[in-house]
C-alpha cells in the first residue's frame, strides 16, 4: 500500500469493531514478524476466531508446541484477543492423525 500500512491494518483501524471482528493466524502472523500480543492490546476484542499452528527456528511447520512460538503468553491474553474460535492446523503433515495427537496433547497440557 502506498502509505506503508499493511492491508490487515487498515481493515482493523476503518471498520467498526461493534460490526467487525478478525480471523488472525497465529502462525503466518508469527512468520511474517508480527507480535499478536501487540495486535491484541492495540485492537482488544476484535479476534474471534485464531489458527493455531507453530514453525521450527528453520521456518518449517510443526505441531503445536514443537515450535518457537510462545502459546502460553498468546492464550494468556485470549479474553483481551476476544477469542472464541481455535482451528489447530498443520498444513502439510507426514501423518495428519499422528500430528493432531501431538498438538491436542501439548494444548490440553498447556495452563494459562
Amino acid at each position: 500500500m502506498p502509505d506503508g500500512k499493511l492491508p490487515y491494518d487498515v481493515l482493523l483501524a476503518e471498520t467498526d469493531p461493534k460490526l467487525v471482528v478478525m480471523e488472525m493466524d497465529l502462525g503466518w502472523a508469527h512468520e511474517a514478524g508480527a507480535d499478536p500480543l501487540a495486535y491484541f492490546a492495540k485492537y482488544p476484542g476484535r479476534f474471534a476466531l485464531v489458527h493455531v499452528k507453530d514453525f521450527t527456528s528453520d521456518r518449517t511447520m510443526t505441531e503445536v508446541g514443537k515450535g518457537e512460538i510462545d502459546w502460553k503468553a498468546i492464550f494468556a491474553k485470549s479474553d483481551v484477543a476476544g477469542i472464541k474460535h481455535y482451528f489447530v492446523e498443520h498444513d502439510e503433515p507426514k501423518d495428519p492423525f499422528a500430528s493432531i495427537q501431538v498438538s491436542y496433547a501439548y494444548l490440553e497440557k498447556l495452563r494459562f
